[in-house]
């Protein structure tokens, strides 16, 4: 070797770690090769050498010495990350493996496929031979539960105040009656998060309004009492936006309307007061839209019927004044169904009830032709299936109650009657739920030694998560339309 050629270090490029382009996969068993050329340096001839001074000599035995500790730097440097990439994919290999032993399970494939949806398992299966082998035999069971379950609660029959609950069995359709809501109550909200059903508010006969919050869990056929609300109130709306359920609006008593936003976490049992809606107002309703919270019609304390439309964005606490409603409303529902705004029912400002369906196109911000539809009753409850909407109970225009149960067909425009309700009512809320709780949710199930699952590892916890999502991280609540991925495990020994 020459004084001055540098010293080379060359990886095996099968076993090459971070270089682009080179197979990124490190087999199990690797040992990793370096092959350092450091050709011998003869001191006693470098000396001899006419042309070479003592100050060259020096200088370059430094350098020699100063290359020796680089490459040993840059050695050390690779041994240890790639022991840690190593590390990380034996890791991987054995999540994989725990989950192929999990979803050989039969049941639970079939929960996972639940939590997952119905189109994200069905992907999996198509896509994953390793994983995928162990959900085709749930699909089957996966396409009977794929219908969503409809359910009214609470309302006011004649001068009776209801705790009801009723559920519409798609096979025989009829309706079933559920244990009952803990509160009676009507001019009651209800919405969905997580495959639970959340009721709020409400009063009865007349009364200061409820502060109750209340949870009907469809698996357990169970209720629980949440925290109450910060602020009791009747005639209020609620939506699920953001992992949160918020209520707006509504009244105490004798029209006190008020402008509170409040929304509930699940998951710490908490409420939060974010900041007030630009407008006060009752007998509105309220639809969730990803992070979004848009609020529609109601009324003022004197009566006002409103046009007014106002969207709060859940993680900014922000307010936003949409363009006004076509037709001025209160009483009346909401939904959004594939990235459109559907206000149905209601009574205008003369105290006749509406019949056309509005419509608000979310992405071009602007309102489209109505639907003129026989759907002309307020104060009853909406659910939505799929591209469905169905409008339960409610009074029509003679201030009658009735036990309709209508379906409107939004790609047909067309309604059909269903089984009625078991009975007339009024001022009820209504929810529609999946068994498959699809692509709006994570599903996270936490695998311990001593839970009936054996010692697949020890001292191991694994998470197992399953999301849609982009590329950029962004969920398909947010995208409406992307493709999927399968989220990965993780594993903590």
């Amino acid at each position: 070797m020459r004084v001055g050629e540098e010293a080379r270090l060359t990886i095996a490029p099968e076993l090459a770690y971070g270089i682009e382009g080179l197979p990124p996969k490190i087999p199990s068993n690797a040992t990793l090769v370096f092959d350092v050329n450091l050709l011998s340096f003869d001191c006693k001839a470098a000396v001899a050498h006419p042309c070479l001074s003592c100050d060259s000599w020096a200088q370059a035995a430094m350098e020699i010495s100063l290359a020796r500790d680089i490459i040993a730097f840059c050695l050390s440097q690779t041994q240890e990350r790639a022991a840690e990439e190593l590390q990380r994919r034996r890791r991987g290999e054995r999540c994989a493996e725990l989950l192929d032993q999990v979803l050989r399970r039969q049941q639970v494939a079939h929960e996972v496929g639940r939590f997952a949806g119905l189109e994200m398992s069905s992907r999996l299966c198509a896509l994953s031979r390793f994983h995928g082998a162990n959900l085709r035999s749930s699909l089957a069971l996966l396409r009977q539960d794929a219908r969503p379950e409809l359910y009214v609660f609470g309302g006011q029959t004649s001068r009776q105040t209801l705790a009801s609950v009723e559920r519409f069995d798609w096979d025989s359709s009829t309706w079933e009656s559920l244990p009952p809501m803990p509160t009676a109550r009507s001019f009651c909200c209800a919405a969905v998060l997580g495959g639970k059903l959340f009721v709020f508010g409400g009063e009865r006969d007349q009364r200061a309004a409820f502060a109750a919050a209340e949870c009907f869990d469809p698996v357990s056929g169970d209720w629980e009492r949440l925290p109450p609300l910060p602020t009791p109130r009747a005639g209020c709306c609620a939506a699920a936006a953001a992992k949160r359920l918020m209520v707006c609006g509504g009244l105490v008593m004798a029209w006190q309307v008020l402008d509170v936003a409040e929304g509930y976490d699940p998951d710490t049992r908490k409420w939060q007061r974010y900041p007030p809606m630009p407008t006060p107002r009752c007998g509105c309703a309220a639809a969730g839209f990803a992070d979004w919270v848009l609020v529609c019609g109601g009324q003022l304390a004197d009566g006002t019927v409103l046009d007014k439309v106002e969207m709060l964005s859940v993680p900014t606490e922000s307010w936003e004044c949409l363009a006004a409603l076509p037709s001025a409303r209160s009483g009346c529902s909401a939904a959004v169904v594939a990235g459109t705004l559907l206000v149905v029912g209601g009574l205008g400002g003369s105290g006749l009830t509406i019949p056309v369906v509005d419509r608000f196109d979310l992405e071009a911000r602007e309102w489209t032709s109505p639907l003129s539809v026989t759907l002309a009753r307020a104060g009853a409850a909406l659910c939505v299936v799929g591209h469905t909407i169905h409008l339960l109970g409610g009074f029509d225009g003679n201030r009658q109650d009735c036990d309709h149960h209508d379906a409107l067909d939004l790609r047909t425009s067309t309604v059909c009657a269903l089984r009625p309700l078991p009975a007339p009512r009024r001022l009820c809320c209504g929810a529609a739920v999946d068994n498959l709780f699809g692509d709006w949710a994570c599903m996270r199930t936490v695998i311990r030694e001593g839970e009936g699952w054996g010692c697949l590892m020890e001292d191991c916890e694994v998470e197992i998560s399953i999301r849609a999502e982009a590329e950029d991280g962004r969920t398909l609540e947010e995208l409406r339309q992307v493709p999927y991925n399968l989220g990965s495990g993780k594993s903590s020994a």
